[in-house]
């Protein structure tokens, strides 16, 4: 499930409880749920995001 599906999916279950949810919330639930799932190690597909050194000075650009 990409992120983005993620997201969809919260907001889903928020709609279908008839439950309003904002911006921060939707963050929060996020941030949580994956900190949950790395901790109970039940996650089946990791990204390595490598570090990029040029970043900051490619903002520049």
């Amino acid at each position: 499930m990409s992120m983005n599906e993620f997201a969809h999916h919260i907001i889903a279950v928020a709609n279908d409880n008839n439950l309003s949810i904002t911006n921060l919330q939707l963050q929060k639930v996020m941030y949580f749920s994956l900190k949950e799932a790395m901790k109970e190690n039940i996650l089946n597909h990791k990204v390595d995001c490598k570090f990029n050194p040029n970043f900051w000075t490619n903002l520049s650009a």
